[in-house]
């Protein structure tokens, strides 16, 4: 007989939390937090940057309302986060709250250029990544490779009745023509390598087009950022002043 123990079972969730935080370290995005939120004082049994960091998460994963992301973060494996176990039960809706409210206090241009900055120092490493790959493509052909079965016509030939003779061919388009040539046996591991080459230059090539997309979004966000940090230099270019002077006339 087997005797009984005191250990159960509970199931988390991991969800895709994982490439968040894996993208978040890259940024160095709680560390960005960290450095401009105001100050806590008092011990924090969370720091407000993990708070917002979790918040961050659900936003990403499912957008839960405020009241129940407590019961959120008890469901999800604590592994993902790095905080301590026993620490989680303290993240309630009202701690949520505070985080946002430490949020609105913060310098939130600042905030944003820094982060905006890392996200586009980030993607010009990939950028630069991708072409360095494209460019180590020293032959590669346009193409597809295929092998195609093909009956002869002569009625005493074996293939009259069965599949064909084995033809290897190379068919592309040119000029806005499809050509096929046929392939040397020799040559067939030389054909698939170059057209293969040629497929994944074209595949990078749409990589490089994304990346630049989303470059070209993250310099607008910049631009706003920054301008918006020149703005609050002076009370009088700031939003609300310049509605008082509307008004006013």
């Amino acid at each position: 007989m087997t005797s009984p123990t005191d250990e159960n079972l509970t199931r988390f969730a991991v969800a895709g939390i994982p490439p968040i935080t894996s993208v978040s370290r890259r940024l160095s995005l709680k560390a960005i937090l960290s450095a401009h939120l105001p100050p806590t004082y008092g011990n924090e049994t969370i720091p407000v940057a993990d708070t917002l960091m979790l918040l961050l998460c659900n936003i990403t994963l499912g957008r839960q309302p405020l009241y129940e992301l407590g019961q959120w973060v008890g469901s999800i494996d604590p592994n993902c986060f790095g905080l301590p176990v026993g620490n989680l039960g303290a993240l309630n809706d009202d701690r949520f709250a505070r985080a946002l409210d430490k949020l609105y206090l913060a310098d939130r241009a600042s905030l944003m250029t820094e982060i905006v900055v890392n996200m586009i120092k980030e993607l010009e490493k990939q950028r630069t990544r991708i072409l360095k790959q494209i460019l180590s493509f020293d032959l590669m052909l346009p193409g597809a490779y295929k092998e195609v079965y093909c009956k002869c016509g002569k009625p005493n030939c074996w293939c009259y009745k069965k599949g064909g003779h084995s033809f290897r061919r190379i068919t592309w388009s040119e000029n806005g023509r499809s050509r096929t040539k046929a392939i040397p046996e020799e040559d067939i591991s030389w054909i698939q390598e170059l057209t293969g080459n040629y497929r994944e230059f074209q595949k990078k090539r749409r990589q490089i087009k994304e990346l630049e997309g989303i470059l070209k979004d993250l310099l607008g966000e910049h631009a706003r950022a920054v301008i918006e940090k020149g703005r609050q230099l002076r009370d009088y270019l700031t939003k609300n002043q310049k509605s008082r002077i509307g008004k006013s006339q």
